[in-house]
C-alpha cells in the first residue's frame, strides 16, 4: 500500500497567498512554506523507505513461512516414514517369530518321528534277534534229532549186519 499524499512538497512551494492590507511578511511565510515543504519532503520519503521495507519484510516473512510450511510438512513426511520403517520393522519382526515357532515345531515333529523310527527299529531288530534264536534253536534240535535219527539208523544198520554175518 503506497501512501499519496494529496498536497505535495511542489504544491507547498509554488502556493501564493493574497495579499491584505496589513497581511503576513512575505519573507516569513516563503521561509515558512519551504521548510515545510522540506519536511514534507522528508516525511514522503521516510514513508516511501518505510513502505519498501515493510514490502521487504512481509516477503520474508512470506517466505520464512513457506519455509515452516516446507519443515513442517518435511517433518510430517519424515514422520511418517519413521512409523512406516517402524511398522514394516515390527510386521518382520513378527514374521520372524512366527517363521521360528513354526520351525521349532517341524524340528520337535521330526524328532519325534524321528524317536519313534528308532524305537521301531530297535524293536524290529529285537524281534529278528529272538526269531534268529527261536530259528537257531529249531534247526539245532531239527540237527539233533537228524543227528539221533541217523545215528539210530546206523546202530540199527549195525545190528542188522551183525545179525547178517
Amino acid at each position: 500500500m503506497t501512501f499519496k499524499p494529496n498536497i505535495t512538497p511542489l504544491d507547498i512551494q509554488n502556493k501564493e497567498f493574497s495579499k491584505g492590507l496589513r497581511g503576513y511578511k512575505e519573507e516569513e511565510v516563503e521561509k515558512f512554506l519551504d521548510d515545510l515543504s522540506d519536511v514534507f519532503s522528508q516525511m514522503i520519503s521516510e514513508i516511501e523507505r518505510l513502505e519498501k521495507e515493510n514490502d521487504y519484510l512481509r516477503s520474508r516473512i512470506q517466505t520464512a513461512q513457506k519455509k515452516t510450511e516446507l519443515e513442517a510438512s518435511t517433518s510430517d513426511f519424515l514422520s511418517l516414514i519413521q512409523k512406516k520403517v517402524e511398522e514394516a520393522k515390527l510386521q518382520v519382526e513378527k514374521e520372524v517369530e512366527l517363521r521360528r515357532i513354526k520351525s521349532e515345531e517341524e524340528c520337535r515333529a521330526m524328532i519325534q518321528r524321528t524317536k519313534e523310527e528308532h524305537t521301531k527299529l530297535f524293536a524290529d531288530i529285537e524281534r529278528i534277534r529272538q526269531e534268529k534264536r527261536r530259528e537257531l534253536k529249531n534247526l539245532e534240535e531239527f540237527i539233533s534229532r537228524l543227528q539221533t535219527l541217523v545215528n539210530r539208523e546206523i546202530q540199527s544198520m549195525e545190528r542188522e549186519s551183525s545179525t547178517s554175518q
